[in-house]
């Protein structure tokens, strides 16, 4: 069984080719479209639409007496039309303040007039600056040629008017007739001291009260609620619809009461279900080649994702019944945490939303029951943390069900509701919670099984000390394995600060270097003194150093880890170029008459990458050259420490290798502060005492040089783009 499974992983490991991805499209397609038209092919009993004449004439086959939705409603709509808008009470501190302002205006006018130093001209521009009033030149001639006595009748006239109208209540629509008001108003003054009074009041005359949005929506809501439930009655054999009769909306409610309007089941209702299943794959896949390329080249992922999607809308088509309760435990949430932590979490809402939209209609049209499947859903995804723990779905789950219990709220809690159904419906958004985090847990272990993708409980028993592939490391490298100890440490403490998965990166920190054990004596890591590079040509030395990533992918393989894993093995090093080897066989190649610089290929000195595609195998490449570096150049001061982390960042980003990776500078930002500070304590960074500042700069290493000038013998092992 367990070389059934074997061979089956290796088959979904495969890249997707552009076929095999439209086959899956394809198939989710014919799935949504398939579960949407269960039940198709159903006679239609009537065919009436609002506005168009009825083909028959309609009597009712029974008595019925019900609450009116459709009348209600239009009862409601009346009462709250009739609502006035509500402002609030009047802002008194906004008289005061305009006074004051009035005041200061008045005052900054005396100085400019009093200003001996300046012209006439330059006067009437210090008064044209104001910006609080908007002053012609005419008025700014008044104010100049006005004597003191006169301006002072028109600054007391207009703090009187500023505070007389701000005492009453002045909203946003009535400044339009405030000119007139302040007209009005003004007392026996000269048409000059008119004119300067007419330019500088209304500009000072604000509104005091404000149209309250939400004391107005809360007496429409007040107003609506006074309304009564309109109930109808009708009799048997009454006659509901003659033939010809225009339909309205309070007729079709009454044929639906009746239970003789059905929706229409032919072709057209086909077509609907066809463009909607369309609809939502052309997002999930649009979305999923945009931003997700990274998992495009897994058949298994695409295979997943096409089972998940097509089971849960399965479930929806069984449980989504707006007419009953058990709608309410669709386990949607548990779609939404497996997605999030297989793929990401923008990936896992959009998902959502698109389930969300196929409940909504086939539930026939249930806002609620969509909101339902979104919101709760959602918020498990934005609250999942620390996924390598199982409780974490758990909390989850409650904040899915809390969300649950709010929509709920949202559309159910009325004066008339019933206290048992709203009882039942909390107690079945809790279950839906609970039942998620199980289903997830449940999940992981089938996708694992099934599928082959690499789950947090297979990532926690890989990162178990006594597994045999990390046991062979030790006995057969153990300098590499000690590296790889440090190198899981610094990236780990660095995926938490960004938000990264910290578990996947710890793992892969663990077995990136696992190609190193065949030829361990020539990594400088396992040398005791003695560096076999030394008695080798450049290129074989090349060879044997790029080799580590190869092998490591077989013992992969033939250990069957994880395909997550096996990218921190292929991604590690990227693209970089062996520069100490590439640069020696250079060196010999000038020596040496016959074989010339040029005939040196790069290619042969560079590693086949790729170059880091996620953010967690960006963060190993830059721990693995850090955690080398480091122990190379030994830094002993915070200095030296943050010289050396930003200068290997640098150079990765200078060398492209982090443009895929999903890194932002942010995300680098903190990256480093991370290294620094646990490097810092791996090195015992000395406290700094105040007079020690020569003796410090003195015992800075120069990291620039250092990082580039790597003793030979150490040069293939820590070279920061090599390492």
């Amino acid at each position: 069984m367990s070389t059934f499974f074997a061979a089956y992983h290796t088959r979904l490991n495969r890249k997707l080719k552009p076929w095999q991805l439209g086959l899956v499209a394809a198939l989710m397609f014919l799935g949504i479209t398939a579960i949407l038209s269960f039940d198709f092919i159903r006679a239609s009993q009537i065919d009436v639409a609002v506005g168009n004449p009825s083909p028959q004439r309609i009597v009712a086959p029974k008595n019925s007496s019900y609450v009116s939705e459709y009348l209600t409603a239009l009862e409601q709509d009346t009462a709250a039309a009739a609502v006035v808008d509500v402002y609030t009470p009047i802002d008194r501190s906004i008289g005061r303040t305009q006074v004051n302002k009035a005041q200061e205006l008045f005052n900054y006018i005396e100085v400019v007039r009093s200003d001996t130093s300046a012209d006439k001209a330059e006067k009437i521009n210090n008064l044209l600056a104001i910006e609080s009033v908007e002053i012609d030149q005419q008025t700014a001639n008044l104010l100049l040629d006005l004597s003191s006595a006169d301006l002072a009748k028109v600054r007391d006239e207009s703090k009187r008017i500023i505070d007389k109208l701000l005492r009453s209540q002045v909203r946003s629509d009535q400044l339009a007739t405030m000119l007139e008001d302040v007209r009005l108003e003004m007392g026996f003054l000269s048409n000059e001291q008119q004119t300067v009074l007419l330019a500088i009041v209304p500009s000072l005359i604000i509104p005091n009260s404000t149209f309250d949005e939400v004391a107005t929506e809360e007496a429409r809501s007040e107003a609506r609620g006074d309304v009564e439930p309109v109930r109808q009655s009708i009799k048997k054999d009454q006659v509901i619809l003659d033939e010809g009769d225009i339909v309205t909306a309070e007729d079709l409610e009454q044929l639906e009461i009746l239970g003789i309007l059905q929706a229409e089941t032919n072709w057209w209702q086909f077509s609907s279900h066809v463009l909607m299943a369309l609809l939502a794959v052309s997002i999930i896949f649009l979305y999923y080649l945009r931003y997700r390329e990274r998992f495009y080249r897994r058949l298994r992922y695409m295979l997943l994702l096409l089972v998940m999607v097509l089971l849960f809308v399965l479930s929806a088509e069984f449980l989504s019944n707006p007419q009953s309760i058990v709608a309410y435990i669709f386990p949607a949430a548990a779609l939404g945490m497996m997605l999030a932590v297989i793929f990401d979490g923008r990936f896992a809402i959009l998902v959502i939303m698109v389930v969300g939209i196929l409940v909504g209609y086939i539930s026939n049209g249930s806002l609620e029951l969509a909101l339902y499947t979104v919101v709760g859903s959602s918020l498990a995804i934005l609250t999942l943390r620390d996924t390598q723990r199982i409780n974490a779905f758990f909390r989850a789950g409650l904040v899915a069900a809390v969300g649950n219990l709010v929509v709920v709220a949202i559309f159910n809690l009325r004066a008339d509701a019933d206290l048992f159904d709203m009882l039942q419906l909390v107690g079945l958004s809790f279950a839906s919670g609970g039942l998620s985090a199980m289903l997830t847990i449940g999940g992981f272990y089938a996708i694992g099984t099934l599928f082959g993708i690499t789950t947090m409980l297979q990532l926690q028993e890989l990162s178990r000390f006594d597994q045999p592939l990390l046991q062979e490391l030790l006995h057969v490298a153990p300098g590499t394995y000690h590296h790889s100890i440090m190198v899981a440490n610094l990236a780990e403490q660095a995926a938490d600060r960004i938000g990264a998965n910290s578990l996947l990166v710890r793992v892969g920190a663990f077995y990136h270097d696992i190609g190193k054990m065949p030829d361990a004596p020539y990594f400088s890591e396992n040398q005791e003194g003695i560096n076999p590079h030394d008695q080798l040509d450049p290129l074989e030395s090349a060879n044997i150093i790029i080799g580590h990533v190869t092998k490591g992918l077989e013992m992969a393989e033939e250990y069957r880890l994880p395909g997550r894993i096996q990218d921190f093995i292929a991604e590690h090093h990227g693209t970089q170029v062996l520069t100490h080897f590439y640069q020696k066989a250079r060196d010999q190649s000038a020596e040496n008459d016959n074989n010339p610089i040029a005939l040196i290929d790069e290619s042969r000195f560079t590693y086949p990458g790729p170059a880091p595609r996620s953010r967690e195998t960006g963060i190993v490449m830059i721990a693995d050259s850090v955690e080398a570096t480091s122990k190379a150049v030994q830094p002993n001061n915070e200095v030296a420490i943050v010289k050396l982390v930003r200068s290997i960042t640098d150079k990765l980003i200078a060398a492209n290798q982090l443009d895929n990776s999903g890194l932002t500078m942010g995300d680098i930002r903190q990256i480093r502060d991370s290294f620094v500070e646990t490097l810092k304590g791996r090195f015992h960074v000395r406290v700094k005492y105040v007079g020690n500042e020569q003796l410090e700069a003195a015992n800075t290493p120069v990291i620039e040089a250092e990082i580039t000038d790597i003793p030979a013998e150490n040069s293939q092992a820590v070279t920061p783009l090599e390492a």
